[in-house]
């Protein structure tokens, strides 16, 4: 869904919602040392991929995205995980390369870095899972 909407935002995003996410991307390098940090970050990734999705223009795609709710689950379940700055450190350079692809309006590389960028979290949240259902079998 997320590749789609890139797709289809990197011709529609204005100079605002470019701002808006360069403004988004700044925020999200701050350092996680406490849960209000993670919390706030969680809401600021959250509100860079939805201000993506709305850019795309496509209604139907952005109901599809928020009836998953997937970024609330995934939030969920990586508050648990230790591995959190190394993965900061992945996702704020996923997140340049999103930016990046949309500042060019490449549709093809913002599609290609935010498929990237959504595969390597599933990765991690599904090496989360294992690790969790290790630790309690």
């Amino acid at each position: 869904l997320e590749g789609l909407a890139a797709e289809l935002a990197a011709a529609a995003l204005t100079t605002e919602d470019l701002r808006r996410l360069r403004d988004l991307h700044k925020a999200l390098r701050k350092p996680i040392r406490e849960q209000e940090d993670r919390e706030a970050h969680e809401r600021l990734n959250s509100e860079f991929h939805q201000l993506i999705l709305a850019a795309s223009g496509n209604r139907r795609l952005q109901e599809m995205y928020t009836a998953l709710n997937a970024h609330i689950k995934i939030a969920r379940i990586h508050a648990a995980d230790s591995g959190w700055s190394a993965r900061q450190r992945r996702e704020t350079a996923e997140h340049d390369a999103i930016l990046k692809a949309l500042e060019a309006r490449d549709p093809q590389a913002a599609s290609g870095a935010i498929r990237s960028h959504i595969h390597r979290a599933k990765d991690a949240l599904l090496a989360a899972l294992r690790t969790r259902l290790q630790a309690n079998p």
